[in-house]
């Protein structure tokens, strides 16, 4: 983003802010010329104005003094002026750098959150397959258990059936020699 904004500073962004600054300027002296003529400013004149004057009573020479003094005035308060636009563009500029690394680590932390969701999503899912799995094989162990059960229940049945055969074989060779 700072290339960016070095980009945007080269000739036309460098060339637009000039502009603007010169604007900015030109009303201001506009502004001050507006106040001057509205509020009747006393002439200051120093004593080395006095000594350019000669003391004669030339109203050209004291117009002329007064004219420069009025352009030092006007001067230190462009000076002024340009001083304040560049800390305030200063400023912006600051405010700027630090809403950019805000929001650099915002993103940086939104990155972050978004991988961790898509691990705990990935490991929901991985959790809801082998749920899933032991659910099934749980059923298939009641299955295989009510089998075995059916199965043993069978072979009792089959081995009691048999034990009453042979006992009752048995029975019948004890009667049959005894006879």
């Amino acid at each position: 983003m700072s290339e960016q904004k070095d980009s945007r500073i080269g000739s036309s962004g460098l060339l637009t802010q000039i502009d603007r600054k010169i604007k900015s300027l030109a009303k201001t002296k506009e502004e001050l010329d507006k106040k001057s003529q509205q509020i009747p400013r006393p002439s200051l004149i120093t004593a080395r104005d006095l000594e350019r004057i000669d003391f004669s009573d030339e109203l050209s020479k004291i117009k002329e003094v007064q004219r420069e003094r009025l352009l030092e005035d006007m001067s230190q308060i462009l000076n002024d002026k340009i001083k304040e636009l560049e800390q305030k563009e200063k400023a912006e500029l600051e405010k700027e750098k630090v809403l950019e690394n805000l929001t650099n680590a915002l993103n940086e932390k939104v990155f972050q959150l978004e991988i961790s969701n898509r691990l705990v999503l990935e490991q929901k899912k991985r959790s809801d397959e082998l749920n899933l799995e032991l659910q099934e094989t749980i059923k298939k162990l009641n299955d295989a258990e009510k089998e075995l059960k059916i199965e043993r229940d069978w072979l009792a049945d089959q081995v009691e059936k048999k034990s009453l055969e042979v006992l009752t074989t048995i029975d019948q060779l004890i009667k049959a020699e005894n006879k």
